[in-house]
Parts: C-alpha cells; structure tokens; sequence
C-alpha cells in the first residue's frame, strides 16, 4: 500500500468531518495525479492541507482543531513509507498528549506491527 492508499483509512479512522477546501464542500481530493486536499469541514475550516508533486514546500497552519490529527496522521504516514523524502517540522511536540500523542495512537491502531519513529524536525 502507498500514502494514496492509506490516506482514506487514516480519514476514516480519525473519524474528523473533511471537505475538500475551505470553499470547497466536496470530498477530500486523494489521487495519484493531483495528490491529497482537504480541510476541515463547516465552520472549523483553517487552512487546506495540500500534498502532491507540485507542492515541494508546504505549510497548513492547523490551530490544533480537530483535522490536525489527520494532517499529522498523513505526514507521519508518508514520512514513515519515504523517511528520506518526507521533512516534517511544526510547532507541536511529539511527546505532547494533546499533539502527536493521538496522532501516534491512531497510526499504531493501523498499523500496530510497525515502530513509529518521530518524523519531527526542530
């Protein structure tokens, strides 16, 4: 499996309502030729998370509402599948409760027989 197909089982397991963008009500967007999109859905939209070949640099500014959990679940998902081309860098905390801790849960949930490293750059 790949980070485009492990995206929607992340999704589903986060149990967050998303959207495409924060003026886009459709689905998120998660193919191999446009890459994944999303935002949270209704009044909590922030920032959209985009990942694809054409975004080499990005930054999504989360506020730590409820779809941070999906976009770390999905960084640290790709960061685990190509550690040497995934940089991760944030102001969270990797050993915080309220930060990576749920996200670190979530991914053992998924897939338990894998040891999670920190994809954190500080």
């Amino acid at each position: 499996m790949g980070l485009i197909a492990d995206t929607p089982t992340i999704i589903k397991a986060a149990g967050i309502p998303l959207s495409r963008g924060i003026d886009d009500p459709r689905p998120p967007e998660i193919s191999v030729t446009k890459g994944i999109r999303f935002n949270e859905a209704g009044d909590n939209a922030r920032e959209n998370f985009v990942l694809s070949e054409e975004t080499q640099e990005n930054i999504t500014k989360t506020n730590r509402r409820p779809y941070d959990r999906v976009v770390c679940g999905v960084l640290l998902r790709a960061y685990m599948l190509a550690p040497r081309q995934f940089r991760v860098s944030g102001d969270g905390m990797w050993d915080d409760e309220m930060e990576w801790v749920p996200v670190r849960k979530l991914y053992h949930d998924l897939w338990p027989d894998e040891e999670i490293n920190s994809p954190l750059e500080y």
